[in-house]
């Protein structure tokens, strides 16, 4: 019987497995690969990488958490991708690649001119695997560019890779998501950011979750979803030293300018949400696949302003502002109340809208 998609997670994949990916994957009856924390021969991964090269139908693969086991398999992955034109998500979420290894994927994923999802996220990558990612953010006449990026838990990187980041993301018109939770971002690191979300306008979800944040950040964020709104949808600052009060003004602003009539109950608002999963579990089911498809869908030329949209516009910034106020009254008295206390704790707060 042949696959339409492959998913398996912590196996270990002998013979026969092997050949039914194989056989589906030369049927042109694949559509998703996802290996995490599987075992199998280097034989085994030699004939499923020389499969996804030469299929025409694959649209997302997936080898996370330890597959690529070293150079030898890194270097298959590379030459399969070379040779693929339709793959639109790869996923390699922790594997230890570092910067060499990034720039031989980055190297083969630029002959690929559909790829829009990329998970780099835990692959121990530092400051130089940002220049070896700019061709990847910015697109080419026959390259759109990447809708969805993945960089959580890669440490290495320093204030300096985030600031050159965040110059690559601000000249990207295609780049909507950004995942760069548990980094050591700082305030510092996530400024540049907000300023890089800021001037492209096209970020809609932005994960800042556990990055060593203050409530300095916490009111940056504030200014940028008021005054330069964007498309920006979520934003989550779990595990950060933000003040509840500016959680609330910031959830008023987001809930404002996205036009949202639901009520979202304190618990929904305050605990982890599971609104928005994690790039490298959606993998393992298939979403993230419908979700860079989507993408590839949308306009990423970011021209054709109407007059109309101007004036939806500014009501739309006047009834933000309007509902900003509402809440800076609500939240007025709880803020006079922590300034009297001298010892007063920022509380880290989840959220994720």
């Amino acid at each position: 019987m042949l696959l339409s998609t492959a998913s398996y997670t912590n196996e270990v994949l002998n013979k026969i497995t092997v050949n039914k990916i194989c056989d589906s994957l030369q049927d042109e009856q694949m559509r998703m690969v996802s290996l995490r924390q599987c075992k199998l021969s280097d034989t085994g991964f030699k004939r499923i990488m020389k499969h996804c090269g030469n299929s025409k139908y694959l649209l997302q693969l997936t080898l996370n958490l330890g597959i690529l086991a070293d150079q030898s398999r890194l270097e298959l992955l590379g030459q399969a991708l070379r040779r693929n034109k339709t793959l639109k998500g790869l996923f390699i979420h922790g594997n230890p690649i570092g910067d060499d290894g990034l720039k031989v994927i980055v190297q083969a994923l630029c002959t690929n001119h559909n790829i829009s999802t990329l998970d780099i996220g835990d692959c121990e990558l530092g400051d130089a695997s940002i220049h070896y990612l700019k061709p990847l953010l910015n697109p080419e006449e026959d390259k759109p560019g990447l809708t969805e990026l993945t960089l959580s838990g890669n440490t290495n990187i320093t204030e300096h890779g985030w600031a050159v980041l965040a110059m690559s993301i601000s000249c990207s018109p295609c780049l909507r998501s950004l995942y760069v939770d548990y980094n050591r971002l700082g305030d510092s690191g996530a400024s540049c950011l907000l300023i890089a979300a800021a001037a492209s306008q096209m970020i809609e979800v932005l994960d800042l979750e556990g990055t060593n944040l203050t409530e300095k950040t916490g009111k940056l964020v504030m200014e940028l979803i008021q005054t330069y709104p964007g498309m920006l949808k979520r934003i989550s600052l779990v595990g950060n030293k933000v003040r509840k009060s500016t959680m609330a003004i910031i959830k008023s602003i987001l809930k404002a300018n996205n036009h949202s009539e639901e009520d979202t109950s304190e618990d929904d608002i305050w605990s982890t949400s599971t609104e928005v999963t994690s790039t490298e579990v959606m993998s393992s089911t298939g979403s993230s696949t419908a979700r860079s498809t989507s993408s590839d869908q949308s306009d990423c030329s970011g021209d054709g302003t109407s007059s109309a949209s101007s004036q939806n516009d500014t009501l739309k910034a006047n009834d933000s502002q309007s509902k900003v106020d509402e809440t800076e009254t609500e939240v007025k008295d709880t803020e006079e109340k922590e300034a009297e206390d001298s010892c007063e704790e920022l509380k880290e707060v989840p959220v994720f809208w």
